[in-house]
């Protein structure tokens, strides 16, 4: 990675990866996997978690619903009070470190959208596929090229339907179709659940000045949850109190809810990551030129020069691809006309 640390770290609760994560990586926000907290409720509070049946949806709602800090602190408290856990060790032991894991706490930092380790565990059921303990050292390398090659095809052929397939539009906003065609396939899709879902809020206007406008904004029929959206009307930047977009870089319904309003048809550049975009693996290395590689030359690495040809490569495999399949499809039409003949 080059010296780069991430931005992010997921984790199980454990002790001793807390203590490696803050020794190697002490800038990093390190987050615990909710997944695997979640999971222990019905062990450590199985009690009250089988005696009242409302307590799972209400600890759940705590958990998941509560979009400030100053909420979920309040709906804690409520939740312990109403079923008497202030004696719980385990409910204190998670609750005093809930900057970790906690949406309302961590949903002000990038986490590309996850709160689990999920992915982690996909990818280790995924090699599951091609390994096993009994696995020898020759076959490994065997297994792990062809585990690579399947991948690389998967990813492939769903880079070749985001740019050759037109996705199913559900609105009648030009943000929307504008937008199917710079996201990949599966984030439009995200930020489309979101685009239909921002019909269900209404908005109202409570704050305002000449450039900044501040906007409540709840769904048709309910009191609560209620969010707020800032809106700054020069350079249409936006922040709103769920943080969706800090935590995921997907523009939330709140605020698409707002632009709608406003008349923003166009989704403002500054809200498109490059890395949820079809040129996201374009134009991320910089241009490179063959005197650079001459002998002797130290501006540039054999690894740059190796990744340069790589990602040209992937480029014309994909064009090839296109051009193999467009010819298949028109020797399929002659062929047909020739029997019709």
């Amino acid at each position: 990675m080059g010296g780069i640390s991430p931005k992010t770290i997921i984790t199980d609760q454990d002790g001793a990866i807390s203590n490696a994560v803050a020794k190697v990586f002490p800038k990093v926000n390190h987050h615990y996997c909710m997944w695997h907290i979640e999971k222990k409720v019905p062990e450590y509070l199985n009690r009250v978690y089988h005696e009242y049946g409302e307590f799972k949806n209400q600890f759940y709602k705590c958990i998941h619903q509560s979009t400030t800090v100053e909420e979920f602190d309040s709906d804690w408290e409520a939740m312990i009070d109403k079923y008497g856990l202030q004696d719980n060790q385990w409910l204190n032991k998670i609750f005093s470190i809930r900057e970790k894991w906690i949406p309302a706490y961590v949903r002000h930092n990038f986490y590309a959208g996850m709160s689990t380790t999920q992915r982690s565990e996909s990818m280790n059921k995924y090699f599951k596929d091609f390994l096993n303990s009994s696995t020898s050292l020759s076959q490994f390398v065997t297994q792990y090229e062809k585990a690579l090659d399947a991948r690389n095809n998967k990813e492939r052929e769903k880079t070749f339907k985001t740019r050759n397939l037109k996705p199913l539009l559900r609105t009648l906003y030009s943000m929307e179709e504008k937008t199917s065609k710079i996201y990949t396939r599966k984030m439009f899709i995200i930020f489309q659940d979101e685009l239909v879902g921002s019909q269900l809020f209404i908005t109202e206007k409570v704050k305002f000045s000449i450039e900044v406008s501040t906007y409540k904004v709840r769904e048709i029929y309910k009191e609560k949850p209620i969010y707020y959206v800032n809106f700054h009307v020069t350079s249409k930047e936006t922040n709103c109190s769920c943080h969706m977009f800090e935590y995921s870089c997907i523009l939330c319904r709140h605020v698409l809810c707002v632009f709608i309003k406003k008349k923003v048809y166009c989704l403002p550049s500054q809200y498109v990551l490059h890395r949820w975009s079809i040129n996201a693996k374009k134009e991320k290395v910089k241009e490179v030129t063959i005197e650079g590689f001459q002998e002797g030359s130290n501006n540039t690495s054999d690894t740059l020069l190796f990744n340069s040809i790589m990602v040209h490569s992937i480029e014309l495999s994909e064009r090839g691809f296109t051009i193999r399949k467009t010819s298949r499809y028109c020797n399929l039409k002659f062929a047909i006309w020739d029997c019709k003949t």
